[in-house]
């Protein structure tokens, strides 16, 4: 008997419910009573499901039950996707990427989230996007690359760019400019 997901699921219910491994020919005999294998029902009473002893092949570990009420089993969650669910998976990817994966290891998030629906794979491109570039990956990243440039910088015989904005602060300040310009000037000057 070929073996698809649905006989899969039908079998794992049936241990499930049973409280032991049920056997291939059992699941046989119930899709061919019911006229489910492309058989024609049989007009002999069909014996019940004798569930059989576990062996080690068949018997899988039990998944834990969900403990929150607002989520149900994967058999009758219906996943949709629309322009929610894109917006999600941007926002996720976004924070998963800027925070370098860290929510990620804390929550499973293909369990809310559609991740193969196409408006969502743009969605998450440009929210994966964004969390790079607005996050600590470009920020920790420009940091690092600066401090390992800095000796070399200064082997070549020039100035670094710390060293050139705090000449400029204090050339300001002698200058007579206000706090605040001398601020304005030293972000607008980083962000070049």
């Amino acid at each position: 008997m070929p073996q698809d997901n649905l006989t899969l699921k039908l079998q794992r219910e049936l241990e499930r419910r049973h409280g032991r491994a049920v056997s291939q020919s059992a699941v046989e005999g119930f899709l061919r009573s019911k006229g489910m294998l492309g058989d024609t029902p049989s007009t002999e009473p069909t014996q019940p499901i004798q569930p059989t002893q576990p062996t080690q092949e068949i018997q899988q570990p039990q998944q834990p039950q969900q403990q929150f009420p607002w989520s149900t089993p994967e058999e009758e969650r219906e996943v949709k996707g629309g322009a929610l669910n894109a917006l999600g998976v941007g926002l996720w990817s976004a924070l998963d990427t800027a925070a370098f994966g860290l929510p990620g290891l804390a929550v499973e998030e293909e369990e809310f989230l559609d991740f193969e629906d196409p408006m969502a794979k743009y969605a998450g491109a440009l929210g994966g996007f964004v969390g790079f570039v607005a996050g600590a990956p470009m920020k920790l990243g420009v940091k690092a690359v600066q401090l390992a440039a800095k000796p070399f910088i200064q082997k070549t015989g020039r100035e670094s760019l710390e060293t050139v904005l705090r000449s400029m602060k204090r050339t300001g300040k002698k200058g007579g400019l206000d706090k605040s310009t001398i601020k304005k000037l030293l972000v607008d000057t980083e962000l070049l």
